[in-house]
């Protein structure tokens, strides 16, 4: 039995290139049993205009017709896996569903009881959840463990 999976993160390496991210997508498909995580984002929901890194958020983004085409394509090869971040990373995996393996929730995420909400209106009951816990305290991990769980 294999216990090892590895997850090949995509973060933003693309720079908002869609051709690079589909090449990128292209040269990683002969590598079996891998699942592979984006992170979809809309730059309103995550920056104020006036924040100094504001547009480089916005050279980032790709539209939602643009993630369909992503997921699509990387799910012909790759179990997909999705940051949650905002809203709108909620509405990529709402409208993705049957393609996404997995969520993974940053630590900076974990008490936003807005994004905790709207999660909960999908059935993730097929969808494995990751926590990134770095730098929270034992008792810090347990109620954030217990709050997603009890929610989703």
């Amino acid at each position: 039995m294999n216990s090892k999976y590895n997850i090949l993160e995509v973060a933003n390496t693309h720079g908002g290139d869609l051709s690079y991210l589909k090449k990128l997508i292209s040269e990683f498909s002969h590598f079996d049993g891998l699942g592979m995580k984006f992170q979809p984002f809309y730059y309103d929901e995550i920056s104020t205009p006036d924040y100094e890194w504001y547009n480089v958020y916005k050279e980032l983004y790709f539209t939602k017709t643009e993630w369909r085409e992503i997921i699509r394509l990387a799910s012909e090869t790759k179990d997909i896996w999705i940051d949650v971040s905002n809203n709108y990373s909620v509405e990529i995996i709402s409208e993705n569903y049957s393609s996404i393996k997995g969520i993974k929730f940053q630590a900076s995420v974990l008490g936003n009881k807005i994004l905790i909400n709207k999660l909960s209106e999908l059935d993730l009951s097929d969808i494995i959840i990751i926590l990134n816990i770095a730098s929270l305290s034992l008792n810090e991990i347990d109620k954030y463990l217990n709050s997603i769980t009890n929610s989703l």
